[in-house]
């Protein structure tokens, strides 16, 4: 899986509506004085010393652990994705790569790719968070996509977009959305 800085993937689907405004891409960028020192910092002492690996232990073994893994490392893996257009730090690729092939290689069949904590070992859609740490994978594969093209991203993602659409709804055998997870009372 290789990151490109300046060739950002457009859509899977095409915007209904134009851009009004453009920003001016992340590459092309150079952010000095305080603002830039702070970026720099953020970029060198947060991003690059985030435990990746400690996040990742969960998605090589029995996928329990005590936080939400993938919310946490969707969040990152965007915030990755923008610092390494910006920066074009290959550290921040080596991040991307490294959740990217632990993602893909742990999806299960049906999309339902949500670390389980102790006290929900076998329930499903009884958790506090399980939707919230979809959506954030989705915005990290997403985001990851845009930078590499890699066709095996755009897939997860869906597949687990797929889980959500099956799951809530008003269909026959759906589930409503705002009675699972911490929204439920």
């Amino acid at each position: 899986m290789k990151f490109s800085r300046n060739e950002i993937i457009t859509p899977v689907i095409e915007n209904m509506v134009e851009d009004q405004m453009c920003p001016v891409p992340y590459e092309n960028q150079q952010i000095d004085g305080l603002i830039g020192t702070r970026l720099e910092s953020n970029i060198n002492k947060a991003l690059l010393n985030y435990p990746v690996e400690e996040y990742l232990r969960v998605y090589h073994g029995d996928r329990m652990a005590r936080w939400p893994a993938g919310e946490y490392l969707g969040k990152y893996m965007q915030a990755d994705a923008i610092a390494y257009q910006y920066s074009g730090n290959e550290a921040l690729a080596d991040q991307m790569v490294a959740v990217a092939q632990a993602w893909i290689a742990s999806l299960p069949e049906d999309g339902y790719h949500v670390i389980r904590g102790p006290h929900e070992l076998h329930e499903r859609w009884k958790g506090a968070w399980e939707v919230w740490e979809l959506k954030y994978m989705i915005v990290g594969l997403i985001a990851m996509y845009r930078l590499s093209g890699d066709a095996r991203l755009i897939e997860t993602a869906k597949k687990i977009a797929d889980c959500v659409v099956d799951t809530f709804g008003y269909g026959e055998g759906q589930l409503d959305i705002l009675e699972v997870g911490a929204l439920r009372t």
